[in-house]
C-alpha cells in the first residue's frame, strides 16, 4: 500500500467514526473493543478494495477464555504471519499490535514506543497479571494466505 493510499485508509477510518457519531467520544476515552472490531473490519474491506489484497479480521471465539486460549491465538496467529491487535488492560490500558515473537516476548508495533511485553506478563482479565486481556480485546488480522 502507497503512503497516499495508508493516508486515504486513515481518512476512511476517521469518517466510518464520524458517521458513527463516535469520533468525538473516542478522541479522549478511548474506544471499546466491539467499537474497533467494527472499525477494523470496515477498514479491511476499505483496504482490500484500494490494494486488491485480501486482509480480513477474526476474533476469538466467545468461550471460557484461559491463558492458554490466549496464548495460542496469539501464537497461531503470528505463525501464518498475521499481526494481532490487542487491548491490554488495567496497568496498562491501551491498544498495540503484536508482531512477532521470540520464546520470552511479544515484540510490539506501538503507538507510545513500547517494543515488547514478556510473555510471562500477559494474562487474561482478572489474573494478577501486568497485562491483561479479554477475549473481546483480541483481533487478529489475517491475510488472504493464511
Amino acid at each position: 500500500m502507497t503512503r497516499r493510499e495508508a493516508q486515504g485508509l486513515f481518512i476512511t477510518g476517521l469518517t466510518y467514526l464520524n458517521r458513527q457519531s463516535e469520533l468525538h467520544r473516542y478522541g479522549g476515552n478511548g474506544m471499546s473493543p466491539a467499537t474497533l472490531h467494527r472499525l477494523a473490519v470496515h477498514l479491511a474491506a476499505r483496504a482490500n478494495q484500494v490494494s486488491g489484497g485480501n486482509v480480513s479480521i477474526k476474533r476469538p471465539a466467545p468461550r471460557p477464555w484461559k491463558r492458554a486460549a490466549l496464548l495460542n491465538t496469539i501464537d497461531n496467529a503470528l505463525h501464518c504471519g498475521a499481526p494481532v491487535i490487542i487491548a491490554f488492560e488495567k496497568a496498562y490500558d491501551h491498544y498495540s499490535v503484536i508482531v512477532g515473537a521470540t520464546s520470552d516476548r511479544y515484540r510490539l508495533f506501538d503507538s507510545s514506543m513500547l517494543q515488547w511485553i514478556a510473555r510471562d506478563s500477559l494474562g487474561i482479565s482478572k489474573s494478577k497479571r501486568r497485562h491483561q486481556v479479554s477475549a473481546g480485546g483480541v483481533l487478529v488480522v489475517v491475510p488472504g494466505s493464511c
